[in-house]
């Protein structure tokens, strides 16, 4: 499903929190900014079980943002809220 042509299936994919991993993977390589995008988002949501250490590698090595783009944590914790971190990646998968 995740290299289904069907763009919309792969956002379903993205956006499913229990995908495996490589459906994930797949999903990072591919080149619709709106599926990695909502990829990213999905990392944003795991990001509080997270450590801030894998949480910038997931951001970087699976979601494929540019480290001049990506949200960084300070102190090990990342400052923003739930909501105001969906709404940065947002507005980053929109520049694409």
């Amino acid at each position: 499903m995740a290299e289904d042509s069907d763009a919309g299936v792969r956002l379903a994919v993205a956006n499913n929190l229990s995908a495996p991993r490589k459906a994930d993977v797949l999903l990072a390589k591919g080149d619709d900014v709106s599926v990695r995008g909502d990829l990213a988002v999905k990392i944003a949501r795991l990001a509080p079980g997270l450590s801030a250490k894998i949480a910038k590698t997931l951001q970087k090595e699976l979601a494929l943002i540019p480290p001049t783009e990506m949200i960084r944590a300070e102190g090990g914790r990342y400052t923003l809220e739930e909501s105001d971190m969906k709404w940065q990646l947002d507005f980053i998968k929109d520049l694409g």
